[in-house]
C-alpha cells in the first residue's frame, strides 16, 4: 500500500523535472487517488499538493504570454486540485480579471482573502487589494455610465458582504437616496471585518 503510492509519486516527480506536466499530473492523481484508497490522508493532500505544482507551472505559459482562457483552464483544474496554493489561486483570480469576467475573479480573491491571515499574510493581502483595484475599476465605468443600479445589482452578487454592503452605501449616496443609506447603516457596519471598514 504504502510502496504504490511511493511509485506513483516517483513516476510524477521524474515528469515534472522533465516539465512533462500532463503525465505528472496523471501520476501525482494517481498517487493521490491509491492514498486515500488506503486512508493515508497524509500522502493525499501531499500528492494533490504536486499536481496542483504542475498545474501552476503549465498554466503561468499561458498565464505569462496573456492567453488568459487558457489559463484560467488550467489554473481553475488545478485549483481544484489545491485549495492552498495561493500563489496559482491569485493568478486564476487576475486571469478572470483581465479577462473582464469580474465576478469569477472576486469569488477567487474572496476565497483567498477568507484564509488564515496569520498562515498566507501575503496572500490574504494581496487577494484583498486585487479586490479593491478591480472593483474600483468596475465601479468607475459604471459610474462613468451613471448606472448607479448596475453598482447595487454588482455588489448584491459578491461574496464579499462587507464590500458589497459599502458598493451599495456609495450607489445609494449618488443616487441621493440618504434615507436608504441610514436605514442599512447598522448592517453595513456589522457587515466590516476590519476597524477601516466600519470607519
Amino acid at each position: 500500500k504504502k510502496y504504490i503510492v511511493v511509485c506513483y509519486n516517483m513516476l510524477g516527480g521524474r515528469a515534472y523535472n522533465a516539465k512533462d506536466y500532463d503525465t505528472a499530473i496523471g501520476y501525482f492523481t494517481q498517487a493521490a487517488d491509491a492514498a486515500e484508497l488506503y486512508d493515508n490522508v497524509g500522502d493525499m493532500n501531499k500528492n494533490r499538493q504536486f499536481a496542483g505544482q504542475c498545474y501552476e507551472a503549465k498554466g503561468a505559459e499561458a498565464f505569462n504570454t496573456g492567453d488568459y482562457a487558457t489559463a484560467i483552464e488550467i489554473f481553475s483544474k488545478g485549483y481544484e486540485a489545491d485549495k492552498y496554493n495561493t500563489s496559482m489561486a491569485l493568478n486564476l483570480a487576475e486571469s478572470f480579471f483581465r479577462s473582464d469576467k469580474y465576478q469569477e475573479g472576486m469569488k477567487v480573491a474572496s476565497e483567498i482573502a477568507a484564509l488564515n491571515a496569520e498562515k498566507f499574510p501575503e496572500a490574504v493581502a494581496e487577494a484583498q487589494n486585487k479586490m479593491d483595484m478591480y472593483t474600483n475599476n468596475q465601479i468607475a465605468k459604471l459610474q462613468q455610465a451613471k448606472d448607479y443600479d448596475g453598482i447595487i445589482a454588482m455588489a448584491e452578487q459578491l461574496a464579499d458582504d462587507g464590500m458589497a454592503k459599502k458598493l451599495i452605501l456609495q450607489a445609494y449616496y449618488y443616487k441621493k437616496e440618504f434615507d436608504k443609506m441610514i436605514a442599512m447603516e447598522n448592517e453595513a457596519i456589522a457587515a466590516q471585518t476590519t476597524d477601516a471598514g466600519r470607519s
